[in-house]
């Protein structure tokens, strides 16, 4: 036998497999980006045939394109057929995709909380969350934390909350602030205000209304921190210009509590707060 012959054979076929995979991500890409740039068709073209091969990434896509009628007949069922695809295949978007269609009862007629299939939801958010995605993560939290779908269980909310922060720059803002409410009601954890005042601190200051609601009302009462007046108007004055309408009369209340002095040095902390991106508060 001519060893040399078997070695060459080998070789050459494992650049054909090389090669073949390096055409299937050069085909994904130049279908992600004709997607990315509005050319469906085109990326159609590209998608359907990886979708088919078994390219998760490609099932994804195909899935979204299905969802939103992008280059094909807008069709939910199909979409479906093809999350689940690529969920199967490990695809982490298309895992949290699923469990948030099982979640709200996803249908070509719209969405229905009560037909939801919570029982799939947990476990697609699940395998998502352990694969390390915030937004399931912090979806399990809020599921073990309200009992929807699954007995409630504050432990294991605070647990999947924490690893939805993580350790990096850019945490889950949402799993954030539900970190600073766990710790504000001493749910799976001790109650502790001036940690719960820390979670809600770093959520505002990422833009998030509730957080800067609730530190707003901290200040007003002097919960966990020095009641300062000025400083709960300046939180409620903020929260109401992101959007969160109960502030709007908060900032009202607490303004006539204030004489005109000391509204007008509230009004200017709330500018300074605002305009220095939440370094001046």
């Amino acid at each position: 036998m001519d060893v040399r012959k078997i070695l060459l054979g080998l070789g050459l076929g494992l650049l054909l497999l090389l090669g073949n995979g390096l055409a299937v991500a050069a085909d994904f890409y130049k279908g992600k980006t004709a997607y990315d740039s509005g050319d469906f068709k085109a990326a159609l073209v590209e998608v359907r045939p990886l979708a088919e091969q078994g390219n998760a990434d490609a099932q994804y896509l195909l899935g979204l394109m299905y969802s939103y009628g992008e280059g094909v007949l807008k069709n939910w069922e199909t979409a479906l057929k093809w999350n689940t695809k690529s969920a199967e295949n490990g695809n982490i978007r298309a895992q949290y995709r699923l469990g948030f269609h099982y979640y709200w009862g996803h249908s070509d007629v719209g969405w229905s909380y009560d037909n939801g299939d919570k029982d799939k939801a947990l476990k697609w958010f699940t395998k998502a969350a352990e694969q390390g995605w915030p937004e399931a993560q912090n979806k399990l939290g809020s599921m073990y934390a309200n009992g929807m779908g699954v007995a409630e269980n504050d432990k294991l909310a605070l647990e999947w909350y924490t690893k939805a922060v993580g350790i990096g720059d850019y945490p889950h803002i949402p799993a954030v602030f539900n970190l600073g409410v766990m710790y504000e009601k001493g749910e799976g954890v001790l109650e502790n205000n001036k940690t719960a005042l820390k979670w809600y601190v770093k959520a505002a200051a990422m833009d998030h209304a509730q957080a800067q609601h609730r530190l707003g009302l901290f200040y007003e009462a002097g919960k966990g921190v020095q009641a300062d007046i000025k400083r709960a108007y300046m939180w409620f004055s903020i929260a109401s210009y992101n959007g969160h309408k109960p502030s709007s009369d908060n900032k009202d209340m607490v303004a006539k509590k204030l004489n005109t002095s000391q509204l007008n040095e509230a009004q200017k902390m709330s500018t300074n707060c605002l305009e220095s991106f939440y370094t001046d508060c």
